[in-house]
This record gives C-alpha cells, sequence and structure tokens, in this order.
C-alpha cells in the first residue's frame, strides 16, 4: 500500500465512521481490503468515556490524574490488542508501532485523550481512538503499508501540549 493509497483510506474509513454503520475501502493497488469495525469503535469510545465521567455526562480527565492515567492504560491495552508494539517515549507520547514493508519514515496518526475540565467525551478522542481503529482494521485485513505506522496518543494537550511539542523538537 503506497501512501496515497494509505492517506484515502484512514481519511475515507474516519470520514464514514458518524455516517454508517461500517465501510469498506479497497486500497489500490493489491488485492488487501479493510473495514472499520463501527461496533468495535464505538465500544472504545464507551470504554474511554469511563474514565473521568461526570454527573453532566461529559468528563474531567484532566492530564496526569488518575482518571488520565487509567485511561492511558486502557488505550495502551487497545493498541497492543490492534497489533501495535506499544511503547511510551521520554515526554510521555504513547506510541504504537505497526512495520512497513520498507525502510521508509513513518506515518504518524493520533491526538490525546486528556480533556479540560467538564471537557466532551470526542475532542481528541476521535482522532486517538479512530487511529487506533485504523491499525486494527488494517491488521484484521492483514493489510501491509510500505511505511510503518505509529499511532500517538501526546499527553497534555489541553494543559500545555507537551507531547506534541517534544515530538515535534
Amino acid at each position: 500500500m503506497n501512501r496515497r493509497s494509505f492517506t484515502r483510506h484512514a481519511l475515507s474509513s474516519l470520514g464514514v465512521v458518524g455516517l454508517t454503520g461500517w465501510s469498506r475501502v479497497s486500497p489500490h493497488p493489491g488485492p488487501a481490503s479493510s473495514a472499520i469495525d463501527r461496533e468495535r469503535l464505538l465500544a472504545n469510545f464507551h470504554g474511554l468515556a469511563r474514565f473521568g465521567r461526570n454527573a453532566d455526562g461529559g468528563i474531567d480527565r484532566v492530564a496526569d490524574g488518575d482518571p488520565d492515567l487509567a485511561a492511558r492504560e486502557y488505550v495502551r491495552e487497545l493498541m497492543g490488542q490492534a497489533g501495535l508494539d506499544v511503547s511510551v517515549d521520554v515526554a510521555g507520547n504513547l506510541i504504537g508501532r505497526r512495520g512497513g514493508t520498507a525502510s521508509l519514515p513513518p506515518l504518524m496518526i493520533g491526538s490525546h485523550i486528556d480533556s479540560v475540565p467538564g471537557g466532551g467525551n470526542y475532542d481528541g478522542q476521535v482522532g486517538s481512538m479512530g487511529a487506533v481503529e485504523v491499525a486494527w482494521a488494517l491488521e484484521d485485513a492483514g493489510a501491509r503499508t510500505r511505511h510503518p505506522l505509529e499511532v500517538v496518543i501526546f499527553p497534555n494537550e489541553e494543559g500545555g501540549k507537551t507531547g506534541s511539542r517534544a515530538l515535534a523538537g
């Protein structure tokens, strides 16, 4: 799978999450196809929403608080189940890597899972859980990308962009 096919696949997959039960995207060239599993994705959203849930229906998942740390462990487990090799860098970025077929720079997708007090359930979580689902769909299909894929969950995006700033240099 080349970069253009991967990008089309990832964007198409994430773009239809809320519109249909699932979407089948056939990357070209190659025989592999993958499907976003809507039920799994929604279950992962609901699972993540448990951490820091408040009485108003939002979340209080401030970076490095107990709910955030528990949520990060939950996402780490999901990443492993999706076939990613998971590590944490010195800035606290949670990085799940899936090897590519060539020695090329990685394609990185993801977001954050922390929130402001009283935040919503879909801010960084859409990018984070969507990225994990893309990796899972590729794994389910046995699809291999030329570039390695890295799913990253940045820490403390709402409180200072610690992880993404460290990663970007």
